[in-house]
């Protein structure tokens, strides 16, 4: 492999981290922009800083070599916002440092607490993040109420349960779409939104325009929140449900810049000629929450039931794959109503579907009559708990007519579900035909061996008795030539003659 077909290519992911830089500082000078551009900033200043949950969960997915520079590029934005809004320079300077903290260190002590990387695709995770979220926040929110007494001279213990609820949501804006969309499969995301784009279109237009719609709209005598914003919510649980987490993300982030834009334009929730009252605007503010938090809930659990279902069905793949790969099936007997559950081809291993077999009298019907009186004992004992296990071979007939020979392994569980007294059997059943026939040709083969060995230690036998007797016909021979020799009577001659013939 040459050099131009590596797999890593150092300026490219150079370009890449490049890229980002670029993109995040264009985001963060945006979001900033938009907050500063509120009318009720001059009044309440830190209403809603949305800058700051980009900030929070770009550190998050980031490596922390990378912090310092994305904290400058946090630094940089906010000077130009300042200088832009005409702010003073020591306005200015401590605004930067109060955006520059107040990511860093509610990042570090998540990190810190649920390390080594933030997760929010999980009730659990979810639930920890927003928890460990609330010491961290409303211990930098101690700042901002502390800068904007300072700055602007606002009653601190009025101040801090905005200030918190504020730095709180805008931290949830948009940490946990950066969260989201960190996570892996995103490319699968994208090819689902893309073949249900219709559908993402319409959520979104109705999203947008129920939002605008609602918080464009004066609440009639003193109400806190407008009577047409609980509209929302369905289009943010319908992100949720059907799309899942970083489809609900993006909705509550487009939900959360509309409902800013106009309350902090005073229309909506708060009069546009009266002075913000902090009671009205923390019910606003606890009215966002719940349906952030609401609908990131049931994206986390649509996640689970996601990732369950996938482990669910990887499980499922690989169990059968298992069960058919040992030429085996696995059954699931209840003794009390007869019927049988299979797992695995019936058809491949005993020669018929298992709907015909889903019964222990139709499983009954195909043993061979000569194995049926020893398989009901043999069950009889086993449910009766008299042995626990079970293995036995006998004869079982397909639907062509031909018994084949299966082995059966019973075992008797607990079934918790029917009770303490609840029992079920469980088991294999595999076709044992090759391995009979094997055996009953070994045994075929073992038998003609030995009757092999018997015919040569007979022949050994009867060679060394015929060498021995051999030899002693060899001395009969040799003697009776020397007597017919020397044999004078006819007589005498005539029964030598006899005995050498």
């Amino acid at each position: 492999m040459n050099a131009t077909t590596s797999t890593f290519d150092p300026d490219s992911s150079s370009v890449r981290q490049a890229l980002a830089y670029a993109t995040f500082a264009v985001l963060y000078l945006v979001l900033a922009a938009y907050a500063a551009s509120l009318p009720l900033h001059q009044r309440l200043p830190m209403f809603i800083w949305p800058a700051h949950g980009l900030a929070l969960g770009t550190l998050l997915v980031a490596p922390p070599r990378r912090w310092p520079a994305y904290l400058g590029l946090v630094l940089v934005a906010a000077i130009g916002v300042g200088l832009g809004a005409g702010a003073s320079w020591s306005a200015i300077a401590s605004s930067a440092a109060i955006d520059v903290a107040l990511p860093l260190i509610v990042a570090a002590g998540l990190l810190r607490l649920a390390g080594p990387r933030v997760q929010i695709d999980t009730v659990k995770g979810l639930a920890a993040f927003l928890i460990g979220m609330v010491p961290l926040v409303a211990a930098v929110a101690v700042l901002g109420a502390a800068y904007a007494y300072l700055r602007w001279d606002t009653p601190f213990r009025e101040h801090w349960p905005v200030a918190f609820i504020s730095t709180f949501l805008g931290m949830l804006l948009l940490a946990p779409l950066i969260l989201a969309w960190s996570r892996r499969g995103y490319r699968h995301a994208l090819a689902e939104a893309r073949s249900r784009l219709p559908e993402l279109v319409a959520l979104y237009a109705g999203l947008m325009g129920t939002t605008a719609y609602a918080f464009a709209t004066r609440p009639q005598g003193e109400g806190f929140i407008p009577p047409l914003a609980y509209l929302c919510a369905p289009f943010l649980i319908w992100a949720a449900l059907r799309f899942g987490l970083r489809a609900a993300t993006v909705g509550l982030a487009i939900f959360g810049l509309i409902c800013y834009w106009f309350t902090g334009h005073g229309v909506g929730a708060l009069p546009t000629d009266a002075a913000p009252e902090i009671k009205p605007l923390l019910h606003l503010q606890f009215y966002i929450l719940t349906v952030i938090v609401t609908t990131l809930f049931s994206a986390a659990l649509h996640v689970e039931r996601e990732e369950a279902a996938r482990e669910t069905e990887e499980w499922r793949y690989r169990h059968e794959r298992v069960i058919r790969a040992s030429q085996s099936l696995l059954y699931d007997f209840d003794p009390i109503s007869g019927e049988v559950v299979w797992d695995g081809d019936t058809r491949a291993v005993i020669g018929t579907d298992r709907d015909k077999v889903a019964s222990v009298r139709q499983w009954m019907e195909r043993v061979h009559p000569d194995d049926r009186i020893r398989l009901k004992g043999l069950r009889r004992q086993l449910l009766s708990g008299e042995i626990s296990h079970i293995a036995i071979e006998y004869r079982l007939r397909g639907d062509d007519g031909e018994y084949t020979t299966v082995g059966v392994n019973a075992y008797l569980v607990a079934d918790p579900s029917k009770g303490k007294e609840g029992r079920r059997v469980i088991g294999f059943v595999k076709d044992v035909s090759e391995k009979v026939r094997a055996e009953e040709e070994r045994q075929r083969l073992e038998a003609q061996l030995k009757q092999a060995e018997k015919m040569q230690a007979v022949g050994h036998l009867a060679g060394g008795i015929a060498h021995d007797f051999n030899n002693i016909l060899g001395a009969i021979l040799g003697y009776g030539e020397l007597a017919q020799q020397k044999a004078l009577d006819g007589d005498l001659k005539r029964y030598i003659d006899t005995i050498m013939d």
